[in-house]
């Protein structure tokens, strides 16, 4: 069962920053290594690369490995990503992000390029490599963030939710995390990118799965949420002031 401060129509900026403060801690360390290539080293060789940004086959592969990593192992498909050429990962991103530089509201277009494109690669992955080209506006399409965006109380509807990994789900995933993310940009005045909300609802599900005790973990946000009252409270008595 979600805890009503952590909902995604209602979650604060402060419930959701301190969750994002955590987002290390749940990650396991084995894949401390993939995760600086997915969130630093891979999306700096596509920023330096200004007028032919692609990904290398090697590049792939350690995204697709830090994907597995973070759900079920699935040697089948690393075996068909394997399959892909060099030319043609180096190509078929090329075009890719030719496109999105040109228009970015043509997203789901070159998501649907990338899957098309290249074997193993669905809407999903497809998805991850299209955000590391910009992971401030466009979502990994990860379980836990469709869980949590569409999240909804019964069986099979919450955590448990079954995932057809669809460019529909994707297509509404995509439009509530661009709503989410321009609230808090709003309450916060700061920017919220896709990648802050991708980990605060990892951080979400792996409570769940890592069996957290839920006393510990709602007396930890009732405090948070108390000293945040209290500081829009002082704030409103210095505006008064």
């Amino acid at each position: 069962m979600a805890q009503p401060n952590h909902s995604y129509n209602t979650i604060t900026y402060g419930t959701f920053s301190r969750l994002l403060e955590s987002y290390k801690e749940h990650v396991p360390k084995k894949l401390d290594e993939l995760e600086e290539q997915r969130l630093k080293v891979i999306p700096e060789a596509l920023s330096e690369r200004t007028d032919d940004a692609h990904l290398k086959k090697i590049e792939l592969q350690k995204l697709l490995e830090w994907k597995l990593g973070h759900g079920t192992f699935r040697p089948s498909l690393r075996k068909l990503v394997e399959s892909n050429t060099d030319e043609a990962v180096e190509q078929c991103t090329r075009e890719a992000f030719e496109t999105y530089a040109k228009d970015s509201d043509q997203w789901a277009m070159v998501v649907a390029m990338l899957a098309k494109g290249l074997r193993g690669v669905g809407p999903a992955t497809a998805s991850l490599l299209l955000n590391t080209y910009d992971g401030e506006n466009v979502p990994f399409f990860s379980d836990e963030l469709l869980r949590w965006v569409m999240f909804s109380e019964g069986k099979g509807n919450g955590w448990d939710r079954k995932i057809k990994y669809s460019m529909k789900e994707y297509q509404e995933l995509y439009r509530r995390v661009g709503v989410l993310r321009e609230r808090l940009a709003k309450e916060s005045e700061k920017t919220i990118t896709s990648v802050d909300v991708e980990m605060v609802a990892y951080v979400l599900g792996r409570r769940q799965t890592e069996g957290i005790k839920r006393k510990e973990v709602d007396q930890e946000d009732k405090e948070g949420d108390e000293r945040e009252a209290g500081e829009h409270k002082n704030k409103r008595k210095k505006r008064k002031i």
